[in-house]
């Protein structure tokens, strides 16, 4: 069985558009119909490719194996064992721009799409563009929320039994509280920014971790996490982390009042982290600036190579420091030292668990010797 499931959905931009009478650049809400289409598979060509046992008998997730991808069913609600949700009725759901389970918060994933938030009040005004008399566009959003979508149908999946499957980065293991060790099902997304989250391997270092790091007292692990095939669960620990050390929380924080403090090294090194949240994000400095910035990875994204990542923690390290050093004497506008203590944690996690793993040595120098032989 091979083929595709076509479906529509209704989705919101912005736009900087000169109205037909009108000379300055407007800003508007605007709405646009994108077909799109799911994969349908047969069940034979899926098998479990890895299995996580929940603690305390909550139940075990199953992830099955497509080709070189991992994909768990869509269920009707959060609970391992909850049935598998009707892929006809979902993706009605999706064309109808429902949630695809109101009653246990199974939302939609096609609810917002693009950089930046669309209030229900600009989605109530938002027209069709070609029904506005208008001038010119000056820009719009619509290419990065049409290739947003586009990426996003690609991770779903529909079987001959009727069921919709979601691709998964598979089980982490992650310390919940301070005395256990347990598999964090990460159904669709990866547990980008959360210090305690290990992958599936690294369950000594997870125990290490939440040992040294979170509590002196008894820990223990509890659950399984069982893999048949290790090649569907890439590592993206370092990633992962990195995700954790610059989001939104740095940029309001950090980097914005590093560039207001008339500073020329502070506005350097916030000039830095600004390029490696733009690279992590997928979106312009000035768009990031703005405030209604979802702070959201856009889906299909890849992760920076190794070395950059490097390089992005150490900006961040580099301005948490120069912060700390000197912001206080500057009294910089939305600074406190309680602020840059919120990214201790996950600067240690890279320093003791990331870092020596990641090899940014570039190798040997070149010693052939081109020029005459005296």
């Amino acid at each position: 069985m091979s083929g595709h499931v076509p479906f529509s959905v209704r989705v919101h931009y912005r736009a900087g558009v000169v109205p037909r009478n009108g000379r300055l650049v407007r800003e508007l809400p605007f709405r646009a119909e994108i077909p799109l289409a799911i994969r349908s598979v047969a069940c034979a060509d899926l098998e479990v490719a890895a299995v996580a046992v929940l603690a305390k008998d909550r139940g075990r997730y199953e992830y099955l194996k497509h080709g070189s991808r991992l994909y768990v069913p869509v269920r009707t609600n959060w609970n391992p064992d909850a049935p598998p949700m009707d892929a006809a009725t979902a993706i009605a759901n999706i064309e109808a721009g429902r949630e695809l389970d109101r009653r246990n918060g199974v939302a939609n994933p096609f609810a917002h799409l693009g950089p930046r938030w669309m209030m229900a009040a600009d989605r109530e005004r938002a027209v069709e563009i070609d029904r506005m008399a208008l001038r010119s566009v000056a820009w719009d959003e619509l290419d990065d929320v049409r290739s947003e979508a586009a990426r996003l149908a690609s991770d779903f999946l529909i079987d001959d039994r009727g069921r919709l499957l979601r691709a998964s980065p598979g089980p982490h293991w992650t310390s919940f509280n301070v005395w256990s060790v347990e598999p964090n099902e990460c159904l669709y997304e990866f547990p980008r920014g959360v210090p305690a989250a290990f992958h599936w391997s690294r369950d000594d270092e997870a125990f290490a971790y939440l040992r040294t790091l979170r509590s002196r007292g008894r820990q223990d692990v509890l659950g399984a996490i069982e893999v048949a095939d290790p090649s569907v669960l890439p590592d993206r620990d370092a990633a992962n982390v990195a995700y954790g050390l610059l989001n939104g929380d740095i940029h309001r924080s950090l980097v914005a009042p590093a560039l207001k403090s008339g500073s020329s090294e502070l506005a350097e090194l916030g000039d830095r982290v600004v390029h490696a949240l733009s690279v992590l994000y997928g979106a312009d400095p000035a768009v990031l600036a703005d405030p209604r910035f979802r702070w959201a990875v856009p889906h299909g994204l890849d992760a920076p190579s190794t070395r950059d990542l490097v390089g992005f923690v150490e900006d961040v390290r580099l301005l948490v420091e120069a912060m700390r050093g000197r912001a206080a004497g500057l009294d910089v506008e939305g600074w406190s030292e309680a602020t840059s203590a919120l990214h201790d944690h996950s600067i240690r996690r890279w320093d003791e668990y990331e870092a020596p793993r990641l090899s940014t040595d570039p190798g040997p120098p070149d010693l052939s010797f081109e020029g005459p032989i005296p």
